[in-house]
């Protein structure tokens, strides 16, 4: 993102998904931020109940006096198979 931040337009939508370490998901916000509006929508993935992967701690301490925060529901369901 550092290479291609400066060229994109403010967003109203923004889903952040992919990287699990809290270092890339810190990475992701700190640039989507650069992008941001007031009404801009960041939505990030992987909110899990464990504090050493996912978005969690970041979530759980964004300033809320700048931030509305809602954490949604989890969607997702996985059926174990073969042993994995």
């Amino acid at each position: 993102m550092p290479t291609v931040i400066d060229k994109l337009p403010t967003m109203d939508f923004v889903f952040i998904d992919g990287g699990h370490s809290i270092k890339t998901i810190c990475n992701d916000w700190h640039y989507v931020q650069k992008i941001m509006n007031q009404h801009t929508i960041v939505l990030f993935d992987d909110y899990w109940n464990i504090e050493e992967a996912g978005c969690k701690t970041l979530i759980n301490n964004l300033d809320r006096d700048r931030f509305e925060v809602q954490i949604l529901p989890p969607k997702d369901k996985f059926q174990k198979i073969g042993g994995l």
